[in-house]
């Protein structure tokens, strides 16, 4: 024990109102004995620790001492937020009691760099809102800011507003007219009231918003014209009826206005027909080589419409269909060829043109010898040789004539078969 410390103690004994500031001295110098100066002096020493735990919690609560308990102990709060932590004391929070003290050790801390001490309690600072932690800041994707004084997250956007992609938009225009993104079209459009207006012929709003068609008038390009009597030769003073237009001094249904043209009826689009303005006809809006399927100008070269709307083209066994200048056609899976639509092995016959010579027949894919045929009636009297000329090789039953009765036989006309010779 250093001599200050002992006449501390001296002058306690002997003049102290109590033993407890005695024991007190003693035992501050019994611990400065036995604990090493180099750990009470660690980042401000415990005196420092023991002052910033009763300035937190009050002197001598069970909050300060448990608070010393640990700095002794080189931990808690004066470690982590106190004179003993990285950078010094910082500011604490927690529930605090009518003094300004924390009203408990375990609620005290110390909030980040990115939060907020709000009512006791760390708050991430984005969600700060008056005297409320929000559970997550306000949207401005959904223009939407905080209210200081309700503590709520409100939109920013005035009466006649919308939120439109974060911004907030009058629903008044021809962009956004009534809701968000409606376009408004037509030759004058026009948002009236948050409703999409053609000006150039709305009686109720004929050249500006509101400006009504008295009775008996129709809005014509914007200005309010009589309308016309009936079968009217119709002219600038005068308008025809809703859904007629003033073509050529008379009034045409505008359905089949076409060019300077009044049609007897409109160009039919289920039959892919247009209005051409120039010759004031109707004409297929179709290409070369389409036709008008279902109201659809559709490609003729496709397997499912070939060569004419819905002329769909079969597969064969081993091979696939196609479809080339309208005209359908089969492509032979590899080591086949196409024989009669079907597919039969490269090795195989489909002719007698693919035989050799000796061989002239061809039958069920196999050559075979000869090139004559025997032409025999239903019972089987022979007639005569036919020649390949009558009966065409691989045509087996085709008739080859004449009629068995006339030539000795009986039944039916004669039929080919082969003769092998």
């Amino acid at each position: 024990m250093d001599h200050d410390r002992f006449d501390d103690l001296t002058r306690a004994l002997a003049s102290a109102p109590s033993r407890r500031q005695a024991l007190g001295l003693l035992g501050g110098s019994l611990l400065a004995a036995l604990v090493p100066g180099s750990v009470l002096a660690k980042r401000g020493g415990n005196s420092a620790c023991a002052k910033f735990c009763a300035n937190t919690f009050g002197a001598d609560t069970p909050a300060a001492k448990q608070c010393t308990s640990d700095a002794a102990k080189g931990k808690g709060l004066c470690y982590s937020c106190g004179p003993a932590s990285s950078g010094g004391t910082k500011s604490i929070c927690c529930p605090q009691n009518p003094n300004g003290t924390c009203t408990s050790y375990n609620s005290a801390t110390c909030c980040g760099s990115s939060a907020t001490c709000l009512n006791g309690s760390c708050c991430p600072t984005a969600n700060v809102c008056g005297s409320t932690c929000l559970a997550a800041p306000c949207n401005s994707n959904q223009c939407l800011s905080c209210d200081t004084s309700s503590g709520t997250c409100v939109s920013r956007c005035t009466a006649g507003q919308d939120c439109c992609n974060g911004t907030c938009t009058a629903l008044t225009t021809t962009q956004n007219c009534g809701t968000c993104g409606a376009t408004c079209t037509g030759t004058t459009p026009e948002c009236c009231s948050g409703h999409c207006k053609d000006l150039s012929n709305d009686v109720n709003n004929c050249g500006a918003c509101g400006n009504v068609c008295p009775d008996g008038q129709n809005c014509v390009n914007g200005t309010c014209k009589a309308v016309c009597p009936p079968l009217p030769a119709c002219s600038d003073t005068c308008a025809c009826p809703s859904g007629q237009t003033c073509l050529n001094g008379s009034c045409c249904a505008t359905a089949n206005v076409c060019g300077s043209t009044c049609l007897a009826a409109p160009c039919n689009s289920s039959q892919c027909l247009q209005c051409n303005p120039t010759s004031g006809t109707c004409v297929s809006n179709c290409s070369s080589g389409q036709d008008c399927c279902n109201a659809t100008c559709t490609d003729l070269n496709t397997t499912s419409n070939c060569g004419s709307c819905g002329h769909t083209c079969t597969a064969p066994t081993n091979g696939t269909a196609t479809c080339a200048h309208g005209t359908c056609g089969i492509t032979c899976n590899t080591g086949l060829k196409e024989c009669n639509g079907t597919c039969i092995p490269n090795d195989q016959c489909c002719t007698a043109a693919d035989c050799p010579s000796g061989q002239g027949a061809c039958q069920n894919g196999t050559c075979v010898p000869g090139n004559r045929f025997n032409c025999f009636c239903r019972d089987g009297t022979i007639i005569r040789t036919c020649n390949v000329a009558e009966c065409a090789p691989g045509n087996f039953g085709g008739v080859c004539g004449p009629v068995c009765a006339n030539n000795g036989g009986s039944g039916g006309s004669g039929q080919c078969v082969p003769n092998f010779c």
